[in-house]
């Protein structure tokens, strides 16, 4: 499992790091179930192995979109559940 690091410097006061440390064992235990892909849902997890799994195919094919995209849009709004 790759390091995890989080930069709470900007929610103190609100956050403490007693609050965080009492969460530490929690997040562990979720990180691991997303890195096992065994929790609920896990048929949706696909975006976990992404760059690392797009081939030369689909990078072309989102490049293209992109460079049309670029041509007729100044703003694009990307609607999804991440």
């Amino acid at each position: 499992m790759k390091n995890l690091t989080i930069d709470v410097s900007q929610v103190a006061p609100e956050v403490t790091q007693d609050m965080i440390n009492k969460e530490q064992d929690n997040v562990l235990k979720q990180l691991q179930t997303l890195t096992d892909k065994s929790g609920k849902g896990n048929d949706f997890l696909g975006w976990l192995d992404l760059p690392d799994s797009i081939d030369e195919n689909q990078l072309m094919s989102i490049e293209k979109t992109a460079a049309r995209l670029l041509g007729k849009a100044d703003y694009v709004v990307v609607v999804g559940i991440g």
